[in-house]
């Protein structure tokens, strides 16, 4: 639609001709079309007045598809469309509604969206049918795709020719659970969707790549058949792409579901992995395999998006030496991002992944307020740094806003107003996005502003005030207080400063669009007037001439309500019927005595009639109308191209904030909760591992929301004498929870967190391991005993000395003799070969004389206990120095509820037959 539609008030010949074709046709129901309307039918909606179409109408139904589209066309692009995308629902657009035909309509409508499906008669004979509303296109995307996991295909309509009656219909884009971008479809925006490809490289390793087509976070690395499986658990990706040869895939899946992971694996041809190389992969340093994924990945995202990709950095290299190693086994037993309950869940699903699930590490330290912020701190718990250098640099940042308290709560009231430029900058890049979505950059462009001047503010000062320890009360208490609250550093203040510097407002950009886009704008791009009336001459004037029109009728329908004495006329339209005069069934013969006037449908209490009048100035209201939508779309995609050309700032700022959020998240739980900042050792083979009245982050929050006392306990391992505790004590001791408070706090820390405890002075991990709980895996036919002992097998085979490994009751579950034997044998191991360190907690008290002293970096220490000698007992859940003889296992039955008569038999049968009584609980 050209611009110049309406000049001073007169026609143009397109216009003109637009009447003189309506003068020339017959007045029936669809004479004259509107520029961009159509009509539908389908057999799943219901017109106002209570009609269903499209059921048994035959061949003149085909009519209310649009104006002029016959359905063997319609028919025609279903069947190239489906022919190929075989593997993909098909959605085909026909007016207001998305249609499925053939099998599909009864498989997927049927079935899986609950729809009706009915018979549609052509020329060629039946075909099943069903559809939707077009507006409801999202939902039915989340339930194809975000829960069964289900690939679509949408077929959409294009009128290049708004005088035409003829739609043309192409596939513009093919969504998967990976390449899911749409808000409303992902579950959780604060969690990355990343479609990953595996790729075969040399000997037994694997490439990588993993991309999150929202966000453009993309990502390669190299892993082995190994530690695949716990790769899958830390990326956690919705979708990977893999040669259907690739074995090692599946078996990865099958161990990953241990984190609570389900992607759907996707085959794609072996083609896909050796194409040309991008040019984005040509300045990356990446190995063979790193490029064969990276190519899959990118070839699968450009061929879903029909050769559109989003703007994208080079991959960053993922380096596992960098980085913790936190197998699927571990991940779960810690429940770091799922809780236990997850190993319960459903297999085959790939629902979105979850938003933290309480009761886990990373919704008890999760108070971050923006999308990119829950991302970052996300990642950087299932991934900890190895690296000094950037875990002092994360727990500068924390202290800074430790003590910095006003900065930091200014900025905080400020996040909450922080959208998802990362996702906005992608959708609209894949022409995804709309007006909503440039309002999000620039609300969030001026949340920048301010938070630079905040931060500005602060560093122009004369003197930033910093909060330092209170003076008096003791030595210990001073050491505590400047432990949580240390005096920042040069080097501190130079990173916070850095970051201020790098953040850039971009207010051209704001003003632009602020000035152009209505605050209260559609999210859909389709809906009319989402710009300000004002926002440029063009538009200006064109609203202008619409209100006249819109005066018009308004003067119209009163005047014919005047010279009829109808009350009840009034004009309208349908896509159906066209433009029609609508009176009462008592008023109808009033119009019918003018010739001007020709009925065309008498319904139960009203007649419609057409005019010549109301046709043509409806005509020019929506060919006025389309012109704004002409000019609507222009300045659009003008501001979506000045923001796609400042994409790289915005994507800085993002990650700038995230940062920011991430600390200040940190900072508020550690100044709640009286969390430390840790010491890193500077010299593993000499410093010791300590930790001062450490506490278990998530059991401490559940037993203070309960008004309850955590009891806190100290652990250290003095290298090189001290490497492994041994660690003995009753059931229900808390010596689980100690075991596991042990690595949570070295995960913390090398996160960049600060700790639960009032000291804390600690070595960097390469890897934590677990071997703790108890389940069975019925998909790999394996008992509960051979998943315990696959998964030690792991640990004995990759733990290094400078790993942590900690292990619960090794060797249970068998016949006691062959447990005790495979619990010895797997301490031996760890203390002579992996010279890691480790804690080994135990029942089998008659492991302890062939441990102590024989094994001479091992520490004994118990979980303790109260009795008062009458029968009373107490956990104390204290961890000290020592050896517990009982395991009180007959008392934790007896408070579990067993009843009386089989506790008494128990006692009686190890009085007389093992001889144990003194092992047992009192009588009562």
């Amino acid at each position: 639609m050209a611009r110049s539609t309406t000049v001073a008030g007169q026609q143009v010949p397109l216009l003109r001709r637009r009447r003189q074709q309506a003068q020339q046709q017959h007045w029936g129901p669809r004479a004259v079309w509107a520029a961009g309307r159509y009509s539908t039918r389908s057999a799943v909606a219901r017109t106002d007045d209570g009609e269903e179409p499209g059921a048994s109408q035959g061949e003149e139904a085909s009519d209310k598809m649009g104006p002029g589209i016959s359905s063997s066309a319609v028919l025609k692009t279903a069947r190239e469309y489906r022919q190929k995308y075989p593997g993909s629902v098909l959605l085909v657009r026909v007016g207001d509604f998305y249609e499925l035909y053939f099998e599909q309509a009864d498989s997927v409508g049927g079935e899986l969206l609950g729809l009706q499906v009915v018979d549609k008669k052509f020329r060629s004979g039946t075909v099943r049918f069903t559809g939707f509303p077009a507006r409801s296109l999202l939902r039915y995307v989340e339930l194809l795709v975000g829960r069964h996991g289900l690939s679509v295909a949408l077929c959409e309509q294009f009128q290049d020719d708004p005088l035409s009656r003829t739609f043309a219909r192409r596939v513009t884009r093919v969504i998967t659970p990976g390449t899911l971008i749409e808000d409303q479809c992902v579950g959780d925006t604060r969690v990355h969707n990343y479609v990953m490809a595996v790729a075969r490289a040399d000997g037994d390793a694997l490439g990588l790549a993993w991309l999150d087509v929202a966000t453009g976070d993309f990502m390669t690395g190299v892993s082995h058949a190994v530690s695949l499986s716990a790769d899958v658990a830390r990326i956690r990706p919705r979708e990977i792409l893999a040669d259907a040869a690739c074995a090692a895939v599946r078996r990865a899946l099958d161990a990953a579901h241990v984190a609570g992971t389900r992607p759907r694996v996707t085959g794609v041809a072996a083609a896909s992995f050796v194409g040309p190389e991008p040019a984005l992969l040509a300045c990356a340093e990446l190995s063979g395999g790193e490029k064969a994924a990276a190519c899959a990945v990118l070839n699968y995202v450009a061929a879903t998006q029909l050769g559109l990709l989003p703007p994208l950095q080079p991959p960053t290299r993922y380096c596992a030496e960098g980085h913790m190693r936190i197998s699927a086994a571990t991940a779960a037993a810690l429940e770091l991002v799922q809780p236990a309950s997850a190993l319960a869940a459903p297999r085959g699903s790939s629902a979105p992944a979850p938003a933290p699930a309480p009761h886990t590490l990373l919704a008890e330290i999760d108070r971050t307020r923006t999308s990119a912020g829950a991302r970052l701190l996300a990642k950087r718990l299932t991934a900890p740094s190895t690296e000094r250098a950037i875990i002092e640099r994360r727990l500068d940042l924390v202290a800074f806003f430790n003590q910095t308290t006003r900065v930091r709560d200014r900025i905080y009231d400020r996040l909450p107003n922080i959208g998802d430029v990362e996702r906005a900058v992608n959708k609209l890049s894949l022409n995804c996005g709309g007006p909503l979505d440039l309002l999000e950059i620039a609300r969030t462009l001026a949340e920048v502003a301010r938070i630079k001047s905040i931060l500005a503010e602060h560093f122009d000062s004369p003197a930033p005030v910093t909060r330092e320890p209170a003076a008096g009360g003791g030595w210990l208490a001073r050491r505590k207080a400047a432990s949580r609250h240390c005096t920042l550093d040069p080097e501190a203040l130079h990173l916070v400063r850095a970051k201020e510097r790098a953040l850039q407002p971009l207010e051209p950009l704001v003003r632009d669009i602020e000035l152009k886009i209505r605050p209260d704008a559609d999210r859909d791009l389709r809906v009319f007037g989402f710009l300000r009336a004002d926002c440029c001459p063009e538009i200006t004037l064109l609203h202008r001439q619409l209100r006249a029109k819109d005066l018009e009728r308004e003067k119209l329908q009163l005047k014919w309500q005047i010279h009829y004495k109808c009350g009840t006329l009034r004009l309208d339209t349908t896509p159906a019927l066209g433009h029609f005069i609508e009176v009462s069934k008592r008023d109808s013969e009033k119009l019918m005595e003018d010739a001007d006037f020709r009925m065309i449908q008498s319904l139960k209490s009203k007649v419609r009639f057409v005019n010549a009048r109301w046709t043509n100035l409806l005509s020019e209201i929506e060919i006025l109308r389309s012109a704004i939508r002409a000019e609507e779309i222009r300045v659009f995609d003008d501001l979506k191209n000045s923001a796609l050309e400042a994409s790289a700032a915005i994507r800085t700022n993002s990650k700038v904030l995230a940062d920011f959020d991430v600390a200040i998240s940190m900072s508020l739980i550690a100044c709640d909760r009286q969390y430390t900042r840790p010491r890193l050792a500077a010299d593993p083979s000499t410093d010791s591992h300590l930790i001062v009245h450490g506490r278990h982050p998530v059991v401490e929050s559940q037993l203070l929301a309960a008004s309850r006392q955590y009891v806190s306990n100290d652990c250290e391992f003095a290298s090189p004498d001290a490497r492994v505790l041994l660690l003995t004590g009753p059931n229900m001791g808390g010596k689980s929870t100690f075991l596991r408070q042990t690595a949570l706090i070295s995960i913390l820390a090398q996160m960049g967190s600060f700790v639960p405890a009032t000291d804390a002075h600690l070595h960097i991990f390469d890897a934590i391991y677990s071997r703790i709980g108890a389940h069975d895996n019925v998909a790999l036919d394996q008992s509960t005993f051979m998943v315990e002992m696959s998964e030690t097998a792991d640990i004995l085979r990759h733990a290094t000395d400078r790993s942590l490994v900690i292990l619960d009751e090794i060797g249970r579950g068998t016949a006691t003799a062959e447990g005790i034997s495979i619990a010895y044998a797997t301490l031996r191991y760890l203390h002579d070969r992996t010279r890691c360190m480790a804690i080994f907690a135990t029942h089998y008290h008659e492991l302890v004389p062939h441990v102590v002293p024989a094994l001479t970096a091992v520490r004994p220490l118990q979980t303790k206990v109260f009795e008062d000698g009458l029968g009373g007992f107490a956990f104390l859940h204290k961890v000290g120095p020592g050896i517990c003889q009982k395991s009180h296992a007959l008392y934790v039955a007896q408070i579990a509820g067993i009843p009386k008569e089989v506790l008494a038999a128990a006692r009686h049968f190890a009085a007389t037959q093992l001889n144990t009584t003194r092992s047992l609980c009192p009588t009562e």
